[in-house]
C-alpha cells in the first residue's frame, strides 16, 4: 500500500511556471539539458550541487521517461551529486507514479486535489523547495497593503497635511514640523528628528520623485526578505543616513542646514537589495544585478548634479542598507 508522509495543504494552487520563478528567486540557475518537457535548475552551496527537475505530465508532449532517467544519471555524474529531485505535476497521481518509476527521487503535485504527495520512500525535504511549494500566491490585498506601500501612503499624507498648513519649501517651516539640523541633533539632542525628518519633504517634486523610486524598488525587496526585515532595512538605513549627513554638516560647519526626506532610507533599500542580489547570484525574481547596479550608479550621480541634495545621506543610507543586509539577510537554504 502507498503511504503518504506529507501532503500540501488543500487549496494551495501551484504550477510549473510559478515554481520555476520561485526557484530562480531562491538562487537556482536554469540548466540547458536538451530534453524536451523538463526544466532543470541547479544551485551550489559550499561546492555541493543541488538539482531540481520540473516535469509537467499534464500539458504538452513529454520526453520518454527513459530519456529523463538517463539525464538524471548524467547530471549525477557531471556534478558529482546525488541531491537530485524531480517535482512532477500531474492530474492522476497513480498514473504519474507508474510512468516515472525509473526516477530515483521525486515528488508528485496532484493538480486536481492541489496536494503535494511525498511517498514513504522519498525525501521529505530538499533545501527549501517544499517551502516554495507551500507558499501561497501573493494576493492582490497583500500587494496593495504591503509595508512599502503603507510607508508611501504615510509620506504622502504627511506631505499633503503640511502643504495645507503652510509652505513645504520654507526651511523654517520644515524644521518646525520635524526637519533636522546638526545643531538640533548634537547640541539640543533632539534624537527624534532622525525619525520625523524621514517623513517630511520639501515640495511636490521632492516627495513625488522619492515615492516613485520607492514604489518601484521597495516592493521587490519586501517580497525578497519579508515584511519584518524590510522594515528593519528601511528605518535602520534611514537612521544611518540621517546620522551620517548630520555628522557631515557638523564637520563642515553647516550647523543649521535643514534636512528632510526619505532619501537615506530609499538608498538603504537600494543597498540592501544589492546585497540580496549578490547572495542570490545576481537574480531575485525579475530583478537582475547588472541592471540594478546601473540604476544605483545613475541615482548616485544624479545626487551629485542636483542642487539641495544631501549626498552624504544618500551614501550613508546606501552603505547602511548594504551592511544591515549583510548582517540580517540569509538566503534560503544557506544552512543546508
Amino acid at each position: 500500500m502507498v503511504i503518504y508522509i506529507y501532503r500540501l495543504t488543500r487549496g494551495i494552487l501551484m504550477n510549473v511556471r510559478t515554481l520555476a520563478s520561485r526557484l530562480a528567486g531562491g538562487g537556482f540557475g536554469r540548466l540547458k539539458t536538451g530534453v524536451s518537457g523538463v526544466d532543470v535548475y541547479i544551485r551550489k552551496i559550499k561546492e555541493k550541487s543541488y538539482i531540481v527537475g520540473l516535469l509537467d505530465l499534464g500539458s504538452g508532449p513529454v520526453a520518454d521517461i527513459g530519456q529523463i532517467s538517463a539525464m538524471e544519471e548524467n547530471l549525477a555524474a557531471i556534478y558529482n551529486t546525488t541531491d537530485i529531485i524531480f517535482v512532477v505535476f500531474a492530474y492522476d497521481s497513480y498514473e504519474a507514479r507508474c510512468r516515472i518509476a525509473d526516477l530515483k527521487k521525486y515528488w508528485i503535485y496532484n493538480e486536481q486535489s492541489c496536494m503535494l504527495e511525498i511517498y514513504d520512500d522519498q525525501p521529505g525535504e530538499f533545501l527549501n523547495v517544499r517551502g516554495m511549494l507551500e507558499k501561497p500566491e501573493e494576493t492582490v490585498a497583500n500587494r496593495i497593503f504591503s509595508c512599502n506601500n503603507i510607508i508611501i501612503a504615510v509620506n504622502i499624507i504627511v506631505f499633503v497635511t503640511l502643504e495645507i498648513l503652510g509652505d513645504t519649501e520654507n526651511a523654517l517651516f520644515l524644521y518646525l514640523h520635524g526637519g533636522i539640523t546638526a545643531n538640533s541633533l548634537f547640541k539640543e539632542h533632539e534624537i527624534y528628528r532622525l525619525f520625523t525628518s524621514m517623513f517630511v519633504h520639501a515640495g511636490i517634486r521632492h516627495v513625488f520623485s522619492n515615492m516613485l523610486v520607492l514604489f518601484f524598488i521597495g516592493n521587490d525587496l519586501e517580497r525578497a526578505v519579508g515584511r519584518i526585515k524590510y522594515l528593519m532595512f528601511y528605518f535602520g538605513s534611514g537612521l544611518v543616513g540621517g546620522i551620517v549627513s548630520q555628522l557631515y554638516y557638523n564637520q563642515t560647519g553647516a550647523l543649521n542646514t535643514v534636512c528632510v526626506g526619505a532619501s537615506g532610507a530609499i538608498f538603504g533599500v537600494m543597498g540592501a537589495m544589492l546585497c540580496v542580489l549578490v547572495r542570490n547570484k545576481g537574480r531575485v525574481q525579475n530583478v537582475v544585478l547588472s541592471r540594478y547596479i546601473v540604476g544605483v550608479v545613475l541615482s548616485v550621480l544624479t545626487g551629485f548634479t542636483t542642487k539641495g541634495v544631501s549626498q552624504s545621506a544618500h551614501i550613508g543610507g546606501l552603505i547602511g542598507g548594504f551592511l544591515l543586509a549583510v548582517l540580517l539577510y540569509r538566503k534560503e537554504g544557506l544552512r543546508e
